[in-house]
């Protein structure tokens, strides 16, 4: 298959200059992206899963599983777990039921491409800002905030410290799993503090 002439080429002082694809180059890849998923789930397998990405300087793992009448987009780190009721799962980041494989497919490029960690969650550029305006005016008590980057946090480590994700995953990057404040181990699983 050629895709030469899905990319327009403008000549400026004979010098050849690329400009980005057509926007039927995009939609082609969506919709042979979304067969294949189709696919895939089609064979009853639970979810799609892409190979290891980073959104946002953070090592994910992005699936897309079929419900009833629609379909899941879950972002995971791969590198935090959370310990919730007793069972340790992969932090979730991010997720959202969309009505087709190709809504996901475009959400997910969305993400990647303009959404931000706040907060140890992806969230887009204008709900960052309203929730900074939130904490503003209704801030959360001072023991609430990361205790390294002061910024607002409800994840707590297993030692009961309060670490924002961005803070944590910096440590995990250096191969180092111990609290920063105590120096206790298990920095890779968080408590979900849901009062």
């Amino acid at each position: 298959m050629d895709d030469s002439d899905d990319i327009e080429t403008i000549n400026i002082n004979t010098m050849p200059i690329t400009i980005t694809p057509k926007k039927s180059t995009y939609s082609k890849q969506i919709i042979s992206l979304a067969s294949i998923i189709k696919n895939y789930l089609a064979i009853n397998y639970i979810s799609y899963e892409f190979e290891e990405k980073t959104i946002d300087d953070v090592k994910v793992c992005v699936s897309i599983s079929k419900n009833d009448d629609d379909y899941m987009i879950c972002i995971k780190s791969i590198q935090v777990f959370m310990e919730e009721s007793g069972d340790v799962l992969h932090y979730i980041l991010y997720s959202k039921n969309l009505k087709d494989i190709e809504s996901c497919l475009m959400h997910l490029n969305y993400i990647a491409s303009y959404y931000k960690l706040y907060n140890g969650r992806l969230i887009s550029p204008n709900r960052i800002n309203e929730l900074k305006l939130q904490n503003y005016i209704i801030p959360l008590k001072e023991s609430e905030n990361c205790s390294i980057c002061y910024e607002p946090s409800r994840e707590q480590t297993i030692c009961n410290h309060y670490l924002c994700f961005r803070c944590r995953c910096k440590c995990l990057n250096k191969n180092d799993k111990k609290c920063p404040i105590c120096r206790d181990s298990n920095l890779d699983i968080y408590l979900i503090n849901n009062d």
